[in-house]
């Protein structure tokens, strides 16, 4: 028996070491579902907790399809006879997950608000896209790009530290012990304040106009993920500083492409946020958030009204803890 299941997943039912399981066919990648058995891939080692992360890789394409909804499927009794719903939500859980059932925003939900920035914003869908195809571009050629797998690798079930850009971050810093948390994010400028108290994030999510993007080269350079983001106002800075960069991803707000991800999000700061949340965070604090900011152009203002407007939505899938 062969089911097929939308998003181009192919079900059989294989023998493997005596243990029945199934065979998951993602595309060419082939993923073998031991029933309480660890499994090897070339990305990873599968196991009770890493298959909710590992599947919400290979559906980032397909966000509308929750993992939950996938593992239902796979462990309904009646399919594999010793998993039950129970199991399901119990493997879900052992992520860090709380019982919600979206936390990651599929790119339709993601696209209506996209809309809606642009025209508040007077900002041009064309630019966006142009800037999404250079970036891809200069990827596709880059010697350093970063394999987003590790972005599963690095978020899923662990405790995210996500820190803006406001000017009470290095004092907010100072308040937190930042080592009760697995990953730090670093939204654009944060990363300066964060390398002055050699603190080196994890990840930065960037646009590329800090005031000093080569501490985010350097951090780069010395390990730490830049999710790079492409948009119209940015083309020369994607062109001058993206070769300079290391363990270097594409990010997008507009349709993806093949080497340029949309996890959503509009500014630096809440696309941080996002982030965590679409690879199953255990939990996201967030710290140096000033929506309020008063010492900002008008511009700045609305995108941080959007910023606030964005994680308002994301906060009734996914706990938001404020510091």
């Amino acid at each position: 028996m062969t089911v097929d299941y939308e998003g181009g997943i192919t079900l059989s039912p294989s023998p493997k070491n005596g243990t029945w399981g199934f065979s998951v066919s993602f595309g060419s990648e082939k993923l073998w579902i031991g029933q309480k058995k660890a499994l090897y891939t070339r990305y990873n080692v599968i196991n009770q907790k890493t298959l909710p992360i590992f599947l919400d890789h290979y559906f980032h394409q397909h966000q509308d399809l929750c993992p939950e909804d996938a593992l239902l499927f796979l462990f309904r009794g009646g399919v594999v006879s010793d998993w039950s719903v129970k199991n399901v939500k119990e493997l879900s859980l052992t992520t860090g997950r709380n019982n919600r059932k979206k936390r990651k925003m599929d790119f339709t939900q993601w696209d209506l608000l996209y809309k809606q920035i642009i025209k508040d914003m007077g900002f041009d869908h064309a630019g966006d896209e142009r800037a999404t195809h250079l970036l891809s571009q200069l990827l596709n050629k880059h010697k350093h790009t970063a394999d987003p797998a590790v972005l599963s690798k690095l978020i899923g079930g662990n405790r995210v530290l996500v820190c803006g850009n406001a000017p009470a971050l290095a004092t907010e810093l100072n308040k937190s012990n930042t080592t009760d948390y697995d990953v730090i994010i670093a939204a654009d400028g944060a990363t300066e304040v964060l390398l002055q108290q050699n603190i080196q994030p994890t990840i930065i999510v960037t646009d590329l106009d800090a005031d000093n993007i080569e501490a985010e080269i350097e951090a780069s350079k010395q390990g730490t993920i830049v999710l790079a983001h492409a948009h119209g106002d940015n083309i020369e800075a994607i062109t001058s500083i993206v070769p300079k960069l290391e363990n270097v991803i594409g990010t997008t707000q507009t349709k993806p492409l093949y080497n340029v991800y949309n996890f959503a999000g509009f500014t630096d700061g809440d696309r941080c946020v996002f982030l965590a949340a679409h690879f199953n965070a255990a939990s996201i604090t967030l710290i140096g958030f000033d929506f309020e900011d008063s010492n900002v152009n008008e511009i700045k203002k609305k995108k941080l009204k959007w910023a606030k407007k964005l994680l308002l939505i994301l906060e009734k899938s996914t706990d938001i803890t404020y510091k």
